[in-house]
């Protein structure tokens, strides 16, 4: 190149742009650096020629650029087009300019063009696309602000949640929208952190274009722009409306029966809790009655749970009328209730009260074409008398309520300090336990839990069992309390922990090696300060990798100290154990901790399992968990699938995980080993 041309090569150069010439009449090409750099040619090929290349073009563009060219003397003007170009690590991407130049005569003399690499500019157009089609697909509502506030971009899922057009939003602050779809107030508190914080997030209230009221979650983020002091700040919106019904509908079935509608256990705990505080201040007395029904199992085993359940409703309903406005009705499951009665009350009124239970029993209950007569029998005890806290009133109500069956039932009884054959009971049962634990008597059974999907056992829970010698199986609802209460669960469910992994790492060794095994720790275990050494050390002895092993919590045991709960919980994942919260929806079942806690898997009680065929309320129950489960990214176990139709039923909720008596009753290792060799299909 002759050397006035050279400071043109080089602003060729650093623009990235080639040039080309041919001439037609010899053949003969002539390129510049930048393109011979661009085609990957080395610098002695210049000059190149044509065929060169297109030889350097890939493949399937290449007869694309040859019959370009070739035609380009045939036309008029410049041709414009992209082609690839093999490169190492990948490609490049080549736009082509090209004409064909002519004398005097309008004889086409030569070819001339220019190529630049614009490898770089397509990628960033395609992010762009990408970014662009995401912004507008996603289904939170995204504004975007200038540093003033005024809105200049927005979605169409913002347009959708506020009913407002893209045009209506332009220019304006998010206080300034026509119709405020946003709470004032929360906006301007979003405002003043984005001044401090330079960012801000919680929840809005607001209301839909239809004018319904709505909750809203709202995050704000302060945007700066790469090189330049102007911020930008981005406003994404998400309805959370669907979410706090989803709470609200947890929380009340966190603290009421299903079936009844009456207060559950744990609101009459905090009830008792409360008027026991105010009986201790004001120094009146309140009483508890403990109703359990006379042969209540005849009724469902005879007649069906349909009409037991219906037995149960009517009888709850009889109960709320029997007593005052201020005193307190609860079911504790099954066919046990309890009776709360405060405030100022002369001494007789507790008796006359369950004079009043029996005389309402006496009356038959018609139901589905039968006439039912129930009898029960009533528990009674009086604070202070009896006792000054909830446990020792409620254990000797119950007391009381078992000398009422044994008296001849249909009757109530007073307690007395006489009634310690239990006490008795449970101080032998304690002195054997710890035998137990010294001598190993305990051992393990396995319950598959099986996938929906496939049928198969994908995982095993652990469950202790003793063998006390000269009596035989000890039910584990008869001794896990006793040891929780003593602290022996501490000991016994280390061993659990060490037995169950070293058994699953023998079948894996075995060929099952996608089999996990879970672990239930008791509320004693969870409290202990060095778990998650403990947890840590027995997988290593185990030889068993984290990700096998998952621990299972109830609700009430992360609940009563919830901050240091999430603690001991993200400890625990971080060691990559698997977490699991266990009889979901019979404790707290507070969406907003939930979705702080690590969890892996949501387990639904087996209460709500039971009759999740024939009773819709349990079957919205479970409905709602599993839908729940959905939005947090939970799995969902259901415990205690018993029969095919609430297999049906769970199938067609789409239930993740499945375990009870259907498919498998817990069994000892050895015969795990034979069914998992089986390899058959459970559900």
């Amino acid at each position: 190149m002759p050397r006035d041309h050279e400071p043109l090569a080089r602003l060729l150069q650093l623009a990235g742009l080639g040039c080309w010439e041919v001439d037609l009449a010899s053949g003969q090409m002539v390129c510049s650096q930048e393109t011979l750099n661009i085609y990957g040619l080395p610098a002695a090929q210049a000059p190149a020629s044509l065929e060169a290349v297109l030889q350097a073009v890939h493949p399937q563009d290449r007869e694309l650029l040859r019959s370009t060219l070739t035609e380009l003397p045939e036309r008029e003007g410049m041709v414009s087009l992209e082609h690839r170009v093999p490169a190492a690590g990948g490609e490049r991407i080549v736009h082509q300019l090209a004409e064909a130049v002519r004398g005097p005569e309008g004889r086409v003399l030569r070819l001339v063009g220019a190529v630049q690499d614009v490898t770089r500019l397509r990628h960033s157009e395609r992010r762009l696309q990408l970014l662009s089609q995401v912004f507008e697909s996603t289904s939170e509502g995204i504004a975007v602000s200038d540093e003033q506030g005024a809105i200049f971009l927005v979605n169409a899922a913002f347009c959708q949640l506020t009913g407002l057009s893209a045009q209506d939003c332009r220019g304006r602050r998010l206080t300034e929208l026509g119709d405020q779809p946003l709470s004032l107030a929360s906006l301007r508190q979003a405002q003043q952190a984005l001044a401090l914080k330079g960012g801000w997030s919680g929840e809005i209230t607001g209301h839909r274009p239809d004018g319904e009221a709505t909750s809203f979650w709202l995050t704000v983020s302060a945007l700066q722009r790469p090189q330049e002091a102007a911020t930008n700040y981005v406003w994404a919106l998400r309805d959370i409306s669907p979410i706090k019904r989803s709470q609200e509908q947890a929380t009340y079935l966190a603290y009421h029966d299903a079936l009844t509608g009456l207060p559950n256990r744990l609101l009459f705990n905090d009830r008792l809790e409360m008027a026991i505080a105010h009986a201790q201040r004001t120094g009146q007395t309140l009483a508890i009655l403990f109703l359990d029904l006379d042969n209540f199992k005849n009724i469902n085993d005879g007649l069906g749970h349909a009409v037991g359940d219906q037995l149960l409703k009517d009888l709850s309903a009889r109960l709320r009328e029997l007593v005052r406005r201020e005193d307190t009705v609860a079911r504790l499951g099954g066919d046990e209730f309890i009776l709360l009665l405060e405030g100022k009350q002369d001494p007789d009124y507790s008796v006359r009260v369950a004079q009043r239970i029996l005389d309402s029993l006496a009356q038959p209950f018609s139901i589905k074409g039968h006439q039912l007569y129930v009898t029960g029998s009533i528990g009674i005890t009086i604070f202070p008398d009896d006792g000054q806290d909830l446990e020792t009133l409620v254990a000797n109500a119950d007391m009381a309520m078992y000398r009422a069956k044994a008296q001849g039932r249909n009757s109530y009884s007073m307690f007395t300090p006489a009634m310690n054959s239990r006490v008795k009971k449970r101080m032998d049962l304690e002195g054997a336990l710890r035998r137990a634990v010294e001598q190993e008597e305990f051992t393990l059974h396995y319950q598959p839990k099986v996938d929906l999907g496939s049928g198969g056992v994908v995982g095993l829970e652990a469950l202790v069992r003793w063998q006390r010698p000269g009596e035989g199986m000890i039910s584990p609802g008869d001794f896990i309390p006793v040891a929780e209460d003593t602290g022996l669960i501490v000991t016994i469910g280390h061993w659990v922990m060490q037995e169950a992994c070293r058994q699953m790492r023998s079948w894996h060794e075995q060929g099952f090696r996608d089999l996990h095994v879970s672990v239930n720790l008791s509320p004693r275990q969870f409290q202990e300060k060095d778990l998650v050494p403990s947890v840590h050390s027995t997988l290593a002895a185990a030889g068993l990798e984290p990700r096998f092993l998952e621990l299972e919590v109830t609700e009430s045991m992360v609940m009563s100290e919830v901050e240091e709960a999430i603690v001991i919980l993200q400890e625990l994942a971080d060691l990559g154990v698997a977490l699991s919260m266990d009889d979901f929806g019979v404790g707290y079942s507070n969406l907003y901790y939930l979705k702080r806690f690590p969890m892996n898997n949501l387990k639904i009680d087996k209460s709500f399992v039971r009759d999740i065929s024939t009773q819709p309320d349990d079957r919205s129950i479970v409905d709602t968990i599993i839908n729940m489960s959905r939005c947090l990214k939970l799995k969902v176990i259901a415990e205690g699938v018993e029969t095919s139709e609430q297999l049906a039923f769970l199938r067609e909720l789409n239930c993740d995980l499945m375990q009870g008596y259907l498919f498998s009753r817990p069994l000892p290792a050895e015969e795990i080993s034979d069914l998992l060799a089986s390899n058959r299909r459970l559900a």
